[in-house]
């Protein structure tokens, strides 16, 4: 028996998972709503900083409340704030070169760029120098999403298994997604190409693709 949703069966191709239905699930969707709050509080603290791309623990822990589960930062203060000063560059780039830029605006040579931004920010992780202990690739892309929530989805399972996007020789048996931060470019491209055709806000799309029966 098929042990992924009834609503994810593979395709014709050996391995390619692709959604038929889009059956909502109220658990799903209470759990976004909740999320969602906290989401705002983050924005709400990110809008009232005098140096808004300055990261400091308490970004991490804003992240970490949103994200939920059982993540734990494991740094020392000091440490990580030399860390930090890195991913604080990149977005300060980000925001050099597409300040009130919206994702659906951007050509494909300013997509190009956009992910390459993406990339560096989130490979940081991969850097003996700027990983984060307890932060990983999904929690990076809240804090891309939280700055710029116009420019950049939130790198999440649920969207990528109910977008299509993952093989199931991506899933673990817990339905986890193998080294899911190389799927980010793919869930960019998706959202925006969602996005121009329903002409919907990137949150509306993260909403919708989450809240699907999983």
């Amino acid at each position: 028996m098929n042990s992924l949703p009834s609503q994810i069966l593979n395709d014709v191709q050996p391995n390619i998972v692709i959604v038929l239905t889009m059956n909502k699930s109220n658990r799903a969707s209470t759990l976004w709503n909740k999320a969602s709050k906290s989401l705002g509080n983050y924005q709400k603290y990110i809008e009232g900083k005098q140096t808004k791309f300055k990261l400091t623990l308490v970004d991490l822990l804003y992240i970490s409340n949103f994200k939920g589960g059982n993540a734990s930062i494991h740094e020392d203060q000091g440490e990580l704030d030399l860390k930090l000063k890195e991913y604080s560059k990149v977005l300060i780039l980000i925001h050099e070169e597409f300040y009130s830029r919206s994702l659906v605006q951007l050509s494909d040579l300013e997509m190009k760029r956009l992910i390459d931004l993406a990339d560096l920010f989130l490979n940081l992780k991969n850097n003996l120098d700027t990983t984060i202990d307890g932060f990983k690739a999904s929690f990076l892309s809240a804090i891309l999403h939280s700055h710029f929530p116009d420019l950049f989805p939130i790198l999440d399972r649920r969207l990528l298994i109910n977008m299509g996007l993952v093989h199931k020789s991506d899933l673990s048996k817990s339905k986890q997604v193998r080294n899911i931060g190389a799927f980010y470019p793919k869930l960019i491209e998706k959202v925006r190409d969602i996005c121009i055709s329903s002409n919907k806000s990137i949150r509306k799309v993260d909403e919708e693709y989450f809240s699907i029966q999983f």
